[in-house]
């Protein structure tokens, strides 16, 4: 159980985010995710001692899931991927684990997060700043998979999207229920909440600090027993919103829209498996299907 809730984030993809390089037509059919690292142009960042292409000695399951990919994943879909070694991570190997930065990962850094309330001004807009360069910038590490039956690999379309919405979609991903909504997900109701999350958040850091390349940034928390109001509804931060909730300009959270949707196409019954689509999941409470993207 504690595998399956950690699999959408702790395998080096990071989620049911594909790296764009896998998403091509031979990594498809081979089932096999092990890009170039582009520092020393091999695969794994073997060349430079980083990682290797293999089948994890952890892969548990000897045949994909054809209930629920994210039980599965990543080996749902590819069966060889890269295996860092030490201090490395990354889907190609190309990154630091946690808490280690320099060019060989031989630094050791401890990130503090400060509350929102105890940032200077210059910390707070370059926070703001970065979440909005987040927003605006498409993703050049992943896409998002988009389609209605995970078995048929034909029916795959993998789509752009920005770097902050990459983000959350991991999150709508894993919290997606299993059968219904009353029972545990992979990120909610169980033992591993806390710690997926922590998860969650450090790789959420991570690709921000990738894209901003500001490897100081952090994710603030808000303490929001400090004020009876909403003392982050400001247009400094957060924005200020009007008598119906709409967030109201200068802050540029207030431009931002909508950049992912999700068809709903009813439940559906599939031969040896019951599953229906995501976006339609309350409609298949307590019937006994099982969710797909």
């Amino acid at each position: 159980m504690w595998t399956l809730l950690f699999t959408l984030i702790l395998v080096p993809s990071g989620g049911a985010q594909f790296p764009r390089a896998c998403t091509l037509p031979g990594p498809l059919k081979t089932q096999t995710c092990c890009p170039v690292w582009n520092k020393d142009n091999s695969v794994c960042g073997e060349k430079s001692g980083r990682g290797t292409c293999e089948a994890p000695r952890d892969m548990w399951s000897p045949e994909p899931s054809r209930r629920d990919f994210r039980a599965d994943w990543p080996f749902s879909f590819y069966h060889r991927i890269c295996v860092c070694k030490g201090r490395f991570s990354g889907f190609d190997c190309g990154e630091c684990k946690e808490g280690y930065r320099g060019p060989n990962c031989e630094s050791w850094v401890v990130t503090v997060r400060l509350g929102l309330h105890e940032m200077d001004p210059g910390q707070r807009r370059r926070f703001v700043e970065h979440l909005n360069q987040a927003k605006t910038t498409v993703s050049q590490r992943y896409v998002v998979l988009s389609t209605h039956n995970t078995s048929d690999v034909n029916s795959y379309t993998f789509r752009n999207a920005t770097v902050y919405d990459i983000l959350t979609w991991i999150h709508y991903v894993a919290a997606k229920p299993i059968t219904t909504r009353e029972e545990p997900n992979f990120a909610h109701m169980g033992p591993a909440f806390i710690v997926w999350h922590r998860r969650y958040l450090t790789f959420f850091e991570t690709e921000i600090r990738l894209l901003t390349k500001d490897d100081t940034f952090f994710l603030p928390y808000w303490d929001w027993t400090r004020s009876s109001t909403c003392n982050i509804c400001t247009d400094e931060l957060m924005g200020r919103n009007d008598h119906s909730g709409k967030l109201l300009a200068p802050s540029p959270f207030a431009n931002w829209k909508l950049k992912l949707q999700v068809r709903t196409t009813g439940c559906r019954r599939g031969k040896g498996s019951n599953m229906c689509s995501f976006s339609s999941c309350t409609e298949c409470n307590g019937k006994g299907y099982w969710c797909h993207m």
